[in-house]
């Protein structure tokens, strides 16, 4: 696993504490996500931590970037 067992992963629709949890989320998201020629940006920063003679992932911040609105989409 990449992240520490007590890494936060702060996803757009809130955080996720601790490694078992991100692993589920993980799993869980692609169980249901079918990925097939997607183009996505993704903003991302993270921290990292040595654990024993390992790098592991301590915080992952990501948020993703929407497509910009067509002509005549927005309001005001």
């Amino acid at each position: 696993m990449l992240y520490a067992k007590d890494a936060v992963l702060v996803t757009d629709k809130g955080p996720i504490s601790g490694r078992e949890a991100i692993e589920k989320h993980f799993s869980d998201l692609f169980q249901k996500v079918q990925f097939s020629n997607n183009h996505v940006t993704v903003d991302q920063y993270w921290t990292v931590i040595r654990e024993g003679d390992d790098w592991k992932i301590q915080v992952d911040t990501w948020n993703v970037t929407p497509s910009p609105a067509k002509y005549g989409d927005w309001t005001g």
